[in-house]
């Protein structure tokens, strides 16, 4: 047999050998018959296409290296193959693009959020259809509209209007019976979005692609996944956006080593749900033009997991018995999370455990450790079956929940959380501020493990509920009355707020006469986030249709709010309604404010003891815990801010009867102005003139300078809201005369007093509203603001001749300088001199 073979071989050799004399000579004939002296193209033989496609086990060598998986991938002669089989033509496959291991940086932004190892950068939605002479083009398909029914009247015009983009073409190198061999080398080794990090180059601030200092490294095969890795270096990008007064980092090359992660969606999408807006969840949105045979409508489908029974188990799930779903959420924790900490972020996935169970799911959400190579050497934190804890090295004080999903249904595919490393230190400063005057385990520096372990507890467990699909919520602060967030045995039981969805931190209006323990100052699940996991996860097999279980889901919703109306969901974006903020509690914000005042007030009285247990030579724990006060301070005086001019209005359905728009109640109005003028427009020396301040170089002065601007700014821009509400009415509206007459007396009551000398405090915010004014009035037209001028101008008149009045009694320099210094300004405005002031 051996002998026959190489026969056999050389046989073929030879016949070769003479087809090629032939054809060579065929060539000779041609050349004779050219002109002596006319050049000849050269030709390329890589790029001449055979008459004939070539089979793949004959185009692939031996020796190739085969990863074999859901499409096969070979690496032969520093070229790389992939096959696509018949049966997966026009299947939509999921790119998810990570990062393995983030650039070094000689300086970060604080407003780089991205660019550490394990982020999920971004994701698209490919497809491999065949086209005429032996082409494969990838096309990218859009998911913005809703396909209807065939049956539709307007299926056709939508087909007709909805043909895919095509965004590459390839050659089919070779083919079997039933797939097609692509070259995808150039794609891989470019900057292309499907394999680098093109599609995060704004993000990462990257510049120019780096050829020649990329290179593909490792490529992992599974039946249902690819992963591409490969090391990618950049040029300097541009200089990102700091916040004012800060200096952009330098920018520098940067190199990557990322994955992109080729993931096949199931055939059948997940059935969709449609978003209601009573429930916060995120979601894409759709342009449906069969729901109204009026006009077409946007609708959202929402982010949530697949979470479904095993088919076993349906009559199980549907008698009510617990099940545990078919494919359960699971978060792998990174090893690189300090050991002690471990276990609370564990801890953190699995506090929603019991939450799911009221949904009828047993073991639905789980934290595990990450598998080590010995355990499990096919896992990968790159690869887009799993779902990451990462902690990162960073200076950053923050924590991020995103998720990827499946824009053809909303499912959610996978999340890579960030913990940064610095959101520690945060945490510590939020603790202090807020619970210090009651809370001795705030008082002890440095916290202990257990306490920490706390803290990043609860922010995961806010994480998660982002990755879960939950939007921020920020009316649960606010649906709980101050009597009921202080009486001890009501936050044992429900704690502090609805909804840990959230930004309301620690419950700093408690009292020490309150008695309420430690760990029930701490946000947790409410009852709210129990309200939107049943709306988003309990399946529903008796329904057939995605209306027919809208049209449930919806009066299902209604119902639930009319028996419990804690159950109140409001958006963070929302900038006219007070109940919305971030960091506010209970229904009554200036009264539990008034009361976190004088915990800030206890806590500054022993800021310097507490803080020097902490061996604080150098005064580093006592600054960032008084930096602390201050901001907590500061955001009770934002918070003041945002009912002057305010509104209420609910997401609700018309037959609920709630607030479609109300303004803000004028007693309420009156009661913030009350506030500001009682702890923000009367200097707060035990705050700001004190040792604290003094041996920690805390720029007192520039921060309230600051919180001037915003405050003064902030009241003159809600003036168009005080007219239409004044508009809509009438006396019962807080006005915009009555606000301009309250922040006169607020800021110029010093001129009436008898005293004969203004402090530096006072002096600062009467400069600093004449300023606020001057640029208010140099902006607003006279058709637009009318009122405005009116009211503004004549109490200009009106300081002047009070100014005037009080330099005759002033008892010194400081203070004549001052007053004639704004009688001056005034003047100049008047006289329009406005360019001179306002350079």
């Amino acid at each position: 047999m051996k002998s026959m073979s190489i026969s056999m071989r050389f046989l073929a050799l030879l016949l070769c050998l003479v087809m090629v004399g032939q054809v060579s000579e065929g060539a000779e004939r041609k050349k004779d018959k050219k002109k002596k002296g006319q050049p000849v193209a050269a030709v390329d033989s890589t790029k001449v296409k055979p008459k004939g496609i070539p089979a793949i086990k004959d185009f692939i060598k031996a020796n190739a290296v085969k990863h074999a998986g859901m499409f096969n991938v070979y690496e032969q002669a520093d070229r790389y193959f992939m096959e696509i089989p018949d049966e997966l033509l026009g299947r939509d496959v999921f790119v998810f693009v990570s990062l393995i291991k983030g650039s070094a940086k000689a300086q970060r932004s604080n407003m780089d959020m991205m660019g550490y190892g394990g982020d999920a950068l971004y994701s698209k939605v490919i497809r491999f259809e065949k086209g005429p002479k032996d082409r494969m083009y990838l096309h990218e398909p859009l998911f913005t509209t809703v396909m209807p029914d065939t049956a539709n009247a307007l299926y056709g015009a939508i087909e007709a209007s909805n043909l895919m983009p095509i965004v590459n073409g390839l050659d089919i190198k070779a083919k079997s019976e039933n797939s097609s061999l692509i070259d995808i080398t150039d794609l891989y080794k470019s900057d292309h979005y499907y394999f680098s990090l093109k599609g995060a180059a704004e993000m990462l601030n990257l510049g120019a692609y780096q050829a020649d200092q990329s290179y593909t490294t490792t490529i992992s095969s599974y039946p249902n996944n690819i992963i591409f890795r490969s090391v990618r270096s950049y040029a300097p990008g541009k200089a990102p956006k700091v916040r004012p007064g800060m200096q952009a980092p330098k920018m520098d090359p940067t190199t990557w080593e990322m994955a992109a992660s080729w993931y096949l969606l199931p055939e059948e999408p997940m059935r969709p749900r449609y978003f209601d807006n009573r429930v916060g969840y995120f979601a894409y949105p759709m342009m449906d033009y069969a729901k109204n045979p009026l006009k077409a409508e946007v609708i959202g489908m929402v982010s949530r997991w697949r979470l479904e029974p095993k088919p076993e188990d349906m009559k199980k799930y549907e008698a009510g018995e617990l099940v545990e779903p078919a494919k359960p959420i699971v978060f792998y924790v990174d090893y690189n999370t300090p050991k002690y900490l471990q276990p609370y972020v564990i801890a953190a996935v699995n506090e929603w455990q019991p939450v799911f169970e009221k949904v009828g799911f047993k073991n639905a959400i789980v934290g595990k450790m990450m598998p080590r190579p010995e355990e499990d050497s096919t896992f990968s934190p790159e690869d887009a079956r799993y779902s990451i804890i990462s902690y990162k090295a960073s200076p950053i004080p923050n924590a991020y929940g995103p998720h990827v999903a499946d824009p053809r249904s909303g499912e959610i595919i996978c999340s890579h959380v960030g913990l940064f490393h610095n959101v520690l230190s945060l945490a510590q400063t939020w603790y202090f501020a807020q619970t210090a005057g009651v809370n001795p385990l705030a008082r002890k520096f440095p916290y202990d493990e257990e306490l920490m372990g706390t803290l990043v507890q609860y922010i995961v467990v806010h994480e998660i509920g982002h990755t879960l699909g939950l939007r921020h919520n920020f009316a649960g602060s606010w649906v709980y009355s101050l009597d009921e967030i202080r009486d001890r045995e009501f936050v044992k039981k429900h704690g502090h707020g609805s909804s840990v969805m959230d930004y309301m931190r620690f419950n700093y209006a408690a009292q020490p006469e309150d008695n309420i323990d430690p760990e029930d100052l701490i946000p947790r699940i409410g009852e709210y986030d129990e309200f939107a996991i049943d709306w988003g996860y309990r399946y529903f097999p008796r329904f057939k249709t995605v209306k027919e279980e809208e049209k449930y889901l919806k009066d299902w919703v209604t119902a639930q709010r009319k028996a419990n109306p804690r159950l109140l969901f409001g958006t963070e974006i929302d900038r006219e309604d007070p109940r919305l903020q971030a960091e506010d509690l209970s229904d009554n914000t200036i009264q539990a404010n008034i009361l976190g005042i004088k915990n800030l007030k206890y806590i500054m009285k022993h800021i310097e003891e507490w803080t020097a247990a902490a061996d604080d030579e150098d005064y580093s724990v006592l600054k960032s815990q008084y930096k602390a006060v201050v901001r907590q301070y500061g955001m009770f005086m934002m918070h003041a801010v945002k009912y002057m001019g305010g509104r209420y209005q609910d997401a609700a359905l018309r037959s609920e009867k709630l607030h479609t728009y109300t303004p803000v109640p004028k007693e309420t109005q009156q009661e913030a102005m009350k506030f500001l003028k009682d702890y923000y427009f009367t200097n707060q020396a035990w705050l700001f003139d004190n040792h604290v301040g003094t041996v920690t170089s805390v720029g007192g002065d520039v921060y309230k300078e600051r919180l001037l601007q915003f405050t003064i700014g902030s009241l003159l821009a809600q003036g168009p809201n005080f007219v239409k509400h004044e508009g809509l009415i009438g006396d019962k509206a807080y006005t915009l005369k009555n606000m301009a007459d309250d922040l006169y007396d607020a800021v110029w009551n010093d001129l009436y007093a008898s005293k004969s000398t203004l402090g530096t405090f006072e002096r600062m915010k009467q400069t600093t509203y004449l300023t606020m004014i001057f640029q208010f009035l140099d902006k607003a037209p006279l058709e637009k603001h009318p009122e405005h001028i009116a009211i503004f101008v004549a109490q200009l008149d009106k300081i002047s001749a009070q100014a005037k009045k009080k330099l005759a009694s002033a008892g010194d320099d400081l203070t004549k300088n001052h007053l004639s210094g704004i009688v001056r300004m005034i003047d100049m405005w008047l006289k329009g001199e406005k360019d001179a002031l306002l350079k």
